[in-house]
């Protein structure tokens, strides 16, 4: 199935003070491939799918960690050829095998190196994946820049109509 484009009404306020009640209260619908989000092993994967491996099965300090930024040209992809000759630091090569895709995260600004990442997803049992909102801070693993956190927005909801 292929979700329908815009959003239309996602929230909805379900309580209101200006109406009488105690709180404001809002229900929301929201796709689990929404805005900045990561992918579980069993989104594209029906038998690690029905195995378990969900978004709660995700490993977090995967997600939180170094990072390596590189400057692709947005009409160019990286190839096989960058991952062989692309000057990747040996400690990102041990980690291949245990990547999560975090997909629509607004790099627009951010400077090609080594960042260390906070994303953190919701916590959906069954999950196929999760929004995440994730920032980045400048410097090593060990000893920060002391520069202040720099957000990676992701994806804002109303563009995505």
């Amino acid at each position: 199935m292929v979700p329908k484009m815009g959003w239309g009404n996602f929230i909805k306020l379900e309580t209101s003070i200006k109406l009488g009640d105690l709180s404001n209260y809002s229900v929301f619908k929201l796709a689990t491939h929404s805005g900045t989000h990561v992918d579980a092993p069993g989104h594209f994967n029906q038998t690690l799918f029905e195995s378990g491996y969900d978004v709660v099965s995700l490993h977090l300090p995967t997600l939180n960690g170094p990072v390596l930024v590189v400057d692709t040209p947005r009409d160019k992809n990286i190839t096989g050829m960058f991952l062989i000759f692309g000057m990747i630091p040996a400690w990102l090569l041990a980690y291949f095998l245990d990547i999560i895709p975090v997909e629509g995260l607004n790099l627009d600004d951010a400077v090609p190196g080594v960042y260390t990442i906070h994303c953190l997803p919701l916590r959906l049992v069954h999950g196929d994946g999760s929004p995440t909102r994730c920032y980045n801070i400048r410097g090593s693993e060990n000893g920060h820049s002391g520069a202040e956190p720099r957000r990676l927005q992701g994806v804002q909801l109303d563009t995505l109509c």
